[in-house]
C-alpha cells in the first residue's frame, strides 16, 4: 500500500466513526428516557453540572486506555495507578510539604512509572497485556496498602485549600474539574488525529507486521501508549484526590473496568485501529447517564450494578453483531 493510499485508509479510520450508528443515538435514546421517567430532573442545570464533574475522572481514565485498545491492548492497572497517585501526591504534601503543582508533578511520575514497567514487559519480554497489567496493578496495589497500611492520608494542611480548588471549585460558574477534563480531552483527540504519533497508533492496530515494513516502530509506539495510559490515569488519580479531600489506597477499585467498558460502548474496537476520543467521549457519558438517571428514578444500589451490566453487554453485543454483518 502506498503512503497516500494508507493516510487515507488512516484517516477514513479516524474520521469516519465519529458518530457511531449505536453508540450515539443510544446515548439520546437513553437520556429521553431518564428524562421521562425523572419528571426531567436530569436535564435540570444542575444535574447536568454534577454529572459533569461525576464523568471527569472517568473521561482522563478512558482516555488512556483507549490508545491501549487502539493498538489491541488492554491495561488493567488502571485503577491502582490512580490509587497509587492520589495516595502518593497527597504524602508529598501532608509529610513533605511539597509545593502543590510540584507534589502533582511527582504524583503523576511516580504512575507513570507504573506505565513504563508495563511497556517494558509487554514491548520486551512479549508478555500478554492483560497479564502484564494485571501483575502490576497487584505490585502497585502491594505497594500502596504497605505504604499506608492501608488508612487513607488526610490534612493536606496549608494547601488543603488549592486541592478543594480544584475538585470542588468553579470558574465563571462551570466546574474547574469540567475544565480541565476538556482540555484534557482536546489533547488527546488533537494528539490522535494530528500527530504522526496518533496516525502511527492506528497503523499498528489495523495491522502490527504492515506497519513495521512501512518503518514505523512498533515497540517503541507501544511503550509510549502504554506510558501515556498511565500518565493519564495517574493525572486522573491526582483530580479524584483533589475531589475527595484525601489519598485513599483503593480509591480507584471502580475505575479498573469501567473505562475498559465506556471505550467499547463507545465503539472503539478490541480488534484494534477503530475508534477514538470522540467514540469514547460518547461512550463515558453513556455510563453517566446510566448512573445518573437510575440514582435519579430511585433505583437501588443493588439493581443499579445489575442493569448497568447488562446494558453494557447489550450495548457491547449489539456492536460486534453490526459489525459481523458489515463484515
Amino acid at each position: 500500500m502506498s503512503n497516500s493510499n494508507m493516510r487515507k485508509a488512516i484517516s477514513s479510520r479516524i474520521f469516519g466513526n465519529i458518530f457511531r450508528i449505536v453508540s450515539l443515538p443510544g446515548l439520546l435514546v437513553l437520556f429521553i428516557v431518564f428524562f421521562i421517567f425523572s419528571n426531567g430532573r436530569i436535564a435540570n442545570l444542575d444535574n447536568l453540572t454534577n454529572l459533569g464533574t461525576q464523568v471527569a475522572v472517568l473521561m482522563v481514565v478512558s482516555l488512556g486506555q483507549t490508545m491501549v485498545i487502539l493498538i489491541r491492548g488492554i491495561d488493567l492497572s488502571t485503577g491502582a495507578v490512580i490509587s497509587l497517585a492520589g495516595v502518593f501526591t497527597a504524602s508529598f504534601v501532608a509529610s513533605y510539604s511539597f509545593n502543590p503543582l510540584l507534589a502533582i508533578v511527582a504524583g503523576v511520575m511516580v504512575g507513570s512509572c507504573i506505565g513504563v514497567v508495563n511497556g517494558l514487559l509487554i514491548t520486551r519480554l512479549e508478555i500478554p497485556s492483560v497479564i502484564a497489567t494485571l501483575g502490576m496493578s497487584t505490585v502497585a496495589t502491594g505497594v500502596l496498602l504497605s505504604y499506608t497500611h492501608g488508612y487513607p492520608i488526610y490534612n493536606l494542611g496549608q494547601y488543603t485549600d488549592i486541592f478543594t480548588t480544584i475538585g470542588s471549585g468553579r470558574l465563571f460558574g462551570i466546574p474547574i474539574l469540567i475544565i480541565v477534563t476538556v482540555f484534557v480531552w482536546i489533547g488527546v483527540w488533537l494528539l490522535m488525529t494530528r500527530t504522526v504519533f496518533g496516525r502511527h497508533i492506528y497503523a499498528i492496530g489495523g495491522n502490527k507486521e504492515a506497519s513495521r515494513l512501512s518503518g514505523i516502530n512498533v515497540l517503541r509506539t507501544e511503550l509510549i501508549v502504554y506510558v501515556l495510559c498511565s500518565s493519564l490515569s495517574a493525572f486522573a488519580g491526582v483530580l479524584l484526590m483533589s475531589r475527595l479531600g484525601v489519598g485513599h489506597p483503593l480509591a480507584g477499585d471502580s475505575f479498573l473496568l469501567d473505562p475498559i467498558a465506556a471505550v467499547l460502548i463507545g465503539g472503539t474496537s478490541m480488534a484494534g485501529g477503530e475508534g477514538g476520543a470522540v467514540d469514547t467521549l460518547v461512550g463515558v457519558l453513556i455510563m453517566g447517564v446510566l448512573n445518573n438517571g437510575l440514582y435519579l428514578i430511585a433505583i437501588d444500589a443493588f439493581s443499579i450494578t445489575l442493569i448497568k451490566g447488562l446494558i453494557i453487554i447489550g450495548a457491547v453485543a449489539t456492536i460486534a453483531l453490526r459489525k459481523r454483518r458489515r463484515g
